[in-house]
């Protein structure tokens, strides 16, 4: 259920504020206090499953209904764009190929949309796995989550100041830079049977894609008209799922 939707959202309501400029800053500050809320959670969660193994769900449930009971708060928005309302199971069909025309139409916006998530969507895919390479170090439940929080801890900062580097690096490198950390992540996964070491590419993965996330969002709402934002960032995670189902039926195969 996850879409563009909120991302378009959150930018169209910082242009009402005339806050557009500082969208890297508070959209990753935003990301940053999740992660930081998840730190908490991830190194309880280990503990709570050792006490109870439907506890942490449980609690997971509780986040959740209080955050639709905050999200009812909010008020109507004026409707500055004109959307058609569209129903019916044709017209799911037919929102992915609009939407593919959205960013097909901008060629930044198509190879951003598509490298980005090339890098995110497999490191997504795997990063389930590592409860098992962990498991098979003679990690515990608690370590794990542990291990799980610390990772978070480094994914606070960048999140946080993601918005300096969008400044000053291009699209370009930023993307080759997280690609890079994505094959040296895999790799030495791959090589490293320490559960000490192990965490070095964990964390490296985790820095890819958070720092990605942030600055690829960031780049987008810069290309995108406000007409068609919400359904080309859907795109992202639209592509970001079917890589990541793609790479899991590779994984298993290789495996």
């Amino acid at each position: 259920l996850m879409t563009g939707t909120s991302e378009a959202i959150f930018y169209e309501r910082l242009k009402a504020l005339g806050l557009e400029h500082d969208h890297a800053k508070l959209y990753g500050q935003g990301k940053g206090f999740a992660t930081a809320v998840s730190i908490g959670s991830m190194a309880l969660a280990g503990i709570f499953y050792e006490l109870a193994w439907w506890l942490p769900f449980a609690v997971g449930a509780i986040q959740y209904l209080a955050a639709a009971a905050i999200i009812s708060t909010f008020g109507p928005t004026k409707q500055t764009v004109s959307v058609q309302k569209q129903e019916g199971l044709m017209k799911f069909f037919t929102h992915f190929g609009e939407a593919m025309r959205a960013i097909w139409h901008n060629p930044k916006s198509f190879w951003l949309t598509m490298s980005s998530e090339l890098i995110i969507g497999p490191l997504f895919a795997l990063g389930d796995f590592q409860q098992a390479v962990m498991t098979e170090l003679g990690m515990s439940v608690t370590v794990i989550g542990l291990v799980y929080a610390l990772k978070r801890v480094f994914s606070v900062g960048l999140q946080s100041y993601t918005y300096k580097i969008t400044k000053v690096v291009s699209p370009f490198f930023f993307t080759f830079v997280c690609a890079l950390m994505m094959v040296s992540h895999l790799l030495l996964v791959g090589v490293i049977h320490d559960p000490w070491l192990i965490l070095i590419p964990f964390v490296i993965g985790s820095i890819s894609w958070t720092g990605l996330e942030v600055a690829t969002n960031e780049y987008l709402n810069k290309l995108l008209d406000t007409g068609s934002r919400a359904t080309a960032l859907s795109m992202t995670n639209l592509a970001r799922s079917s890589i990541q189902v793609l790479t899991l039926i590779a994984f298993a195969w290789l495996s």
